[in-house]
């Protein structure tokens, strides 16, 4: 069987935290996936693309991309910030759309967010295994530097 590996990007910039440090139990207990949180650094964030491939899902607090391959890669902006009164976040995308890695896709503004609610922002392998993901950045990071790498197949 071929292994193969997809670089997923940091969407934003901040700090990066293992999801166990999320305060969600869906996200720290890796319910949907795995992955990194990432904390941002700014309070206008331009969110971007983690992989090419296409948009499938876009709301204002997340988004999903599903890659060429089939994978997915979930980004939520804060944790419950859906909760908030306010928007949240601007789309710069459209669902359906073809995107590639860094390509902006909201515009948030985690000032606007509820400040009861935490802003750190999980970014998920959908449906993978915890020991898929390999080289997973911890610190600060920029937008647009590698974050994790998710493999699958292999023997």
């Amino acid at each position: 069987m071929i292994t193969r590996t997809l670089a997923v990007l940091a969407p934003l910039a901040g700090a990066v935290l293992p999801l166990s440090d999320v305060p969600d139990p869906v996200f720290a207990q890796e319910l949907v996936g795995p992955g990194r949180a990432i904390l941002p650094s700014l309070l206008d964030q331009t969110v971007s693309a983690p992989i090419s491939g296409v948009l499938r899902i876009l709301t204002p607090h997340a988004f999903v991309v599903v890659g060429q391959d089939d994978r997915a890669v979930l980004v939520h902006l804060g944790v419950d910030a859906h909760s908030g009164r306010q928007p949240a976040a601007q789309a710069l995308a459209q669902v359906g759309q073809q995107v590639s890695a860094t390509e902006p896709i909201l515009r948030w503004l985690p000032s606007r967010t509820d400040p009861a609610l935490h802003n750190a922002c999980p970014i998920v392998a959908l449906e993978a295994i915890t020991k898929a993901l390999l080289g997973a950045y911890q610190g600060d990071i920029s937008a647009g530097s590698h974050l994790f790498a998710w493999q699958t197949g292999g023997s």
